[in-house]
């Protein structure tokens, strides 16, 4: 899965300037172009290691990716938020 993740905030209004559907619709199409919505689609669809105990190379690259990816895109809905709306929702 190649990823490029940008440095800078969402190219759409944050959480907190618009509705909520209309973010999440936008959300899920900027990640979707990062290719990062499937690990927010479905968190637990990571590929695990057919033997936990003693994972191949592979495997482990796979799960890294994975978790690296969940990482980006928790970032870029992190940065999504508008600071204000952010004590809101903790």
């Amino acid at each position: 899965m190649s990823t490029t993740t940008p440095t800078t905030k969402c190219p759409f209004p944050a959480l907190g300037e618009c509705s909520y559907g209309s973010w999440a619709d936008d959300m899920e199409a900027y990640l979707k172009t990062l290719n990062l919505w499937d690990v927010t689609d479905n968190p637990t669809a990571a590929l695990l290691p057919v033997d936990a105990t003693n994972p191949t190379t592979e495997e482990r690259k796979e799960v890294w990716d994975w978790e690296k990816h969940k990482g980006q895109a928790s970032g870029q809905i992190w940065l999504g938020w508008e600071e204000g709306s952010l004590s809101q929702a903790l």
